[in-house]
C-alpha cells in the first residue's frame, strides 16, 4: 500500500507518534530510538474542576446534532462538517484555499478523494452501520478529521478512554486566556508514559469559557535529551447545532476526477534532464533573502526536502553534511526546503547542527514548494547540475556521493 493511500485512512498527525515521528504526509514512522528515557516528570494532582470541565466538553460534542469547524495546522486547513448520527465530510484546503482532498462518510458509503499527482482520484466503499447498539459515529475517532485528539471529540468520545494509546494521569487548569478573541480555559492533561515511549507527552486543551468547545489543542513532547516540540491544532469558525444546508454532504466529483480501486503512487514532479520547476515568485530563505534556482547556476545543488521532526531526514543529515564538506570547494551546494510547522524549531535545529547552507521554510505538507513538486514523503531530494537541469532524483544514502561526483564531472 502506498504511503499516499494511507493518508486516507489517516493520521496526518494523530496515529502518530505525533508529528515528530512522521516521515510522510500520510504515514508516521518512529524516529531513531532514544538511548535513554527522560527523567520521570512529577505528575500534579488532578483538579476536580478541571476534570469536570473536560467531561463537560466531551459531553457537549456527544450531544451535538451538527458541527461545522475549520481546523488549521501549519499551512493546511480542513473544513470539518458533521451531522448526527453518522454523516461527516472533511474538505482539505491548501494555503490558497484550493481543494487538496475530500472525505465523505454517509450511513451507506465512504468516499475518499485525493490528488496523488495531477488529477483527482476517488474511491468508494460501502459502509454498514453497527447493529450491536454501538454509537454509529464512534468510527470518526479513528479518522484524520482534525489532528491531535480532536477526532475523538467529534465522535463524542473521551480522547483518553480505555483502549487508546495515551492514558491520562492528571487534569489541571491553566490560567484563563483567549484564542482568536475567544475566552478560554486551558485544561492541562499529563499522560502516562509507556515503558519504551521516548518522550513525555502533555496535552493542553483550550476550552471556550461559554461554549465549552475546544478552540486549540497543543501536544507538548519532551524528549530524553531535553528537547521539546509543540504541535498545535487550531479550531475556528465553530458552529454547533445549526441547520446543515441541503447538499452539504453530497459528493460531486470535480471535472477530470477518476474513480479508482487503488490510488496511484505519487511521484515527485521532476524529470532528469529537464529544468526544474521555478521556485515561487518572491520566495525567500529564512534569513529573508530572495532565492531562485538561477542563483545556483554553475553549481551542483542538492534540493533537500526535510523537516526537524522527520527521523529519516535527521538520520540522513550526517551524510549530507559529509558530502557538503567534501565537495563544496568543487562547486557543490545544498538548498534545504523545510516542511516544519513553524520557524523557531527550524532555526534552533540549524544552529545546533551547524547546517551552513541556505534554508527555505515551506510550511508543512501543503506549502507552495512541496505542493509544486508534489512532494508527499520526506526525505526527498532533487540534484540539479551545473547547467541548471535535473541530474538525479531521490539520491540519498550510498547513492548521494556518486550522483554528486557524476554531476560535478559533467560538462
Amino acid at each position: 500500500m502506498s504511503s499516499f493511500i494511507q493518508n486516507i485512512a489517516k493520521a496526518r498527525i494523530l496515529t502518530i507518534g505525533l508529528g515528530l515521528l512522521a516521515t510522510t504526509a500520510p504515514v508516521f514512522a518512529q524516529a531513531p530510538e532514544t538511548p535513554a528515557a527522560p527523567a520521570a516528570v512529577a505528575v500534579p494532582a488532578t483538579d476536580p474542576q478541571a476534570k469536570a470541565l473536560f467531561d463537560q466538553t466531551v459531553e457537549r460534542y456527544r450531544k451535538a446534532k451538527t458541527l461545522s469547524i475549520m481546523h488549521s495546522n501549519g499551512s493546511s486547513k480542513k473544513l470539518i462538517q458533521f451531522s448526527a448520527p453518522a454523516t461527516a465530510k472533511v474538505t482539505s484546503l491548501d494555503d490558497k484555499g484550493e481543494l487538496t482532498s475530500l472525505q465523505v462518510y454517509t450511513p451507506t458509503e465512504t468516499i475518499i478523494m485525493q490528488k496523488p499527482n495531477d488529477v483527482f482520484e476517488y474511491t468508494s466503499s460501502p459502509r454498514v452501520l453497527p447493529a450491536d447498539g454501538t454509537n454509529p459515529r464512534n468510527f470518526l475517532a479513528n479518522t484524520n478529521i482534525g489532528g491531535i485528539a480532536f477526532p475523538s471529540f467529534v465522535a463524542g468520545l473521551d480522547p483518553f478512554r480505555e483502549g487508546v494509546r495515551y492514558k491520562s494521569s492528571s487534569f489541571t487548569k491553566g490560567e484563563a486566556t483567549t484564542v482568536d478573541g475567544v475566552a478560554v480555559t486551558p485544561i492541562v492533561v499529563t499522560t502516562v508514559k509507556a515503558e519504551k515511549q521516548p518522550f513525555d507527552l502533555t496535552y493542553i486543551f483550550y476550552v471556550g469559557t461559554e461554549d465549552k468547545l475546544v478552540h486549540r489543542i497543543e501536544a507538548k513532547l519532551k524528549m530524553a535529551d531535553g528537547k521539546e516540540q509543540v504541535i498545535t491544532d487550531n479550531f475556528t469558525d465553530i458552529k454547533i447545532d445549526g441547520d446543515a444546508p441541503a447538499g452539504t454532504f453530497d459528493f460531486t466529483p470535480p471535472a477530470g476526477a477518476t474513480k479508482v480501486e487503488k490510488f496511484s503512487n505519487p511521484t515527485v514532479r521532476a524529470k532528469v534532464g529537464a529544468l526544474p520547476l521555478s521556485l515561487p515568485a518572491g520566495a525567500k530563505d529564512i534569513d529573508g533573502k530572495e532565492i531562485t534556482f538561477e542563483q545556483f547556476k554553475g553549481k551542483v545543488t542538492l534540493v533537500d526536502f526535510w523537516a526537524t521532526w522527520c527521523g529519516p531526514c535527521i538520520g540522513e543529515l550526517p551524510n549530507v553534511k559529509a558530502n557538503y564538506d567534501k565537495y563544496k570547494g568543487q562547486g557543490f551546494d545544498v538548498l534545504g526546503i523545510s516542511l516544519d510547522q513553524s520557524v523557531p524549531p527550524l532555526t534552533k535545529f540549524i544552529k545546533e547542527k551547524e547546517m551552513p547552507w541556505r534554508q527555505v521554510y515551506d510550511g508543512y505538507w501543503d506549502g507552495p514548494i512541496a505542493t509544486s513538486f508534489n512532494v508527499r514523503a520526506i526525505p526527498a531530494t532533487i540534484l540539479i547540475g551545473k547547467d541548471g537541469k535535473i541530474a538525479a532524483i531521490g539520491a540519498r544514502g550510498e547513492e548521494l556521493e556518486p550522483a554528486i561526483k557524476a554531476a560535478l564531472a559533467a560538462n
